[in-house]
């Protein structure tokens, strides 16, 4: 993934300005990392799709297909493959394992040039 972007979206995962969510990008005031990266795009001047009411559309990048590309994200769901050669994913971290954005930020910071 793009390093700029990486590193803009590992501070705003440890600004405190977002509460985390799961299992959507956004829902009402709350993100899931992803939504997190959506917004950040939004305020450089990306299209972003927003339902009726205003939060992001999806539970992936598939649906933000500007920020997938400006991003420079391989995958949809922020996958990489550890060094045992599992992949793992960004959205499985938040959702399931239910890291914190702080942990998450961590993987970024580690992971950036495999995302």
């Amino acid at each position: 993934m793009n390093k700029d972007v990486a590193g803009k979206w590992v501070k705003a995962l440890r600004s405190g300005e977002y509460t985390q969510t799961a299992n959507n990008l956004q829902y009402g005031a709350r993100h899931c990392c992803l939504g997190v990266l959506c917004e950040i795009g939004s305020k450089e001047g990306l299209s972003v799709r927003t339902t009726d009411n205003g939060d992001i559309v999806g539970t992936s990048l598939n649906s933000q297909k500007s920020i997938k590309d400006w991003s420079g994200m391989k995958t949809k769901s922020g996958g990489y493959t550890e060094k045992n050669g599992e992949t793992v994913y960004l959205t499985d971290l938040n959702d399931e394992k239910e890291y914190t954005f702080e942990q998450i930020a961590d993987v970024i910071e580690k992971e950036w040039e495999n995302l």
